[in-house]
C-alpha cells in the first residue's frame, strides 16, 4: 500500500480503538487521526461509559 509505513497496524485491526461492541450495552466505531484512536481506544471507552450510565438508570 502507498503512504504506509511498513509494519504499521491501524486502528482498525485492533478492538476496542476503531471499533467496539458488546451484547449487552451497544457498540461504538469511530474514525479520524488513527494514532490517536490507537492512543486512547475511544470505542471502547464509549460503550464502558454506556454501562456505567445502564446500572445508573436500572437498565442493566
Amino acid at each position: 500500500m502507498s503512504c504506509k509505513h511498513p509494519g504499521r497496524v491501524g486502528d482498525s485491526a485492533l478492538p476496542g480503538c476503531g471499533l467496539y461492541a458488546d451484547s449487552e450495552a451497544g457498540a461504538a466505531c469511530c474514525s479520524g487521526e488513527g494514532d490517536e484512536i490507537l492512543k486512547y481506544c475511544p470505542s471502547y471507552k464509549v460503550v464502558d461509559l454506556l454501562k456505567q450510565v445502564s446500572v445508573l438508570v436500572g437498565n442493566n
